[in-house]
């Protein structure tokens, strides 16, 4: 089975986790949800935020990777608008999903693949670590629980991973919930998750010397599994109906319902 190349890595990678909830306004929401189905600007659209409340070190590492993921994500608004001029797509989105990768199309990707080559022991540890939440231990236990078993029937792509091996597309059985489970998963990358999480370091180390350490380390916790959640899920929704365009506007509409998700839990705190 051939299948098109088609958002090849996981575009949460500089999702922020803060004031971005409190743009939801009802006279805004119809802009900001059609923004945050746009991958650049999604990852960008809170740095002013963060500069105006002093977040230096948050709005770099936004800057920072929504740079290194420009050329991929400019690719992935190609395959929607080639879906939208009515080119047929050879990717079975209702059937199977690949592998997202974090390094997989970046502007680095060749950088790091030279220095696999040269043997530099922390860059064959990215590689390793360069995983989805599917194929870790914590994503086992979580299909388990929704009785998610991957299928044997698995699809060839003509993807590859940034050292040159095979990416293959993946089905799941179960419920039609399991099913989603596995696809978001696929969809959700552990190094992703991590850099979601270390923009939360500077505003924990802040609550260190405020004296709200644990509640500020929960705050961060909700932001950064409802946020990975809202696109992981809502891209998967997105992708399975409605292909590439599908897949750009789940993720988007998924960043604003898990941001409101997490804005609301964090009022109970």
């Amino acid at each position: 089975m051939e299948l098109k190349s088609v958002d090849r890595r996981q575009n949460n990678l500089s999702v922020d986790t803060d004031k971005r909830c409190d743009k939801g306004k009802s006279e805004d929401v119809s802009l900001f949800c059609a923004l945050e189905t746009i991958p650049p600007v999604r990852r960008a659209i809170s740095i002013p935020d963060k500069i105006e409340h002093g977040e230096i070190t948050s709005a770099l590492g936004m800057a920072s990777l929504a740079l290194i993921n420009l050329p991929e994500d400019l690719r992935d608004i190609k395959s929607a608008l080639d879906q939208f001029k009515g080119v047929e797509a050879k990717y079975k989105y209702k059937e199977y999903q690949h592998d997202f990768s974090f390094f997989r199309g970046t502007a680095i990707e060749k950088w790091l693949h030279g220095q696999i080559q040269k043997g530099k022991k922390w860059a064959k540890w990215l590689y390793r670590n360069d995983l989805t939440l599917a194929d870790t231990a914590f994503g086992e236990k979580i299909l388990n629980s929704v009785k998610a078993k991957l299928s044997e029937d698995i699809a060839e792509t003509p993807i590859t991973n940034f050292i040159g091996k095979q990416v293959y597309a993946f089905k799941y059985e179960g419920s039609k919930f399991a099913q989603l489970t596995g696809r978001a998963l696929r969809r959700t990358t552990k190094l992703g998750v991590l850099a979601i999480a270390l923009l939360e370091v500077p505003k924990i180390f802040n609550a260190i010397q405020n004296g709200e350490t644990v509640k500020q380390t929960a705050k961060s916790a909700i932001n950064v599994a409802s946020i990975t959640a809202g696109i992981g899920y809502g891209g998967a929704i997105g992708a399975k109906h409605g292909g590439a365009i599908g897949s750009l506007v789940g993720m988007g509409f998924g960043a604003v319902l898990g941001c409101k998700l997490s804005q609301k839990t964090q009022e109970l705190i």
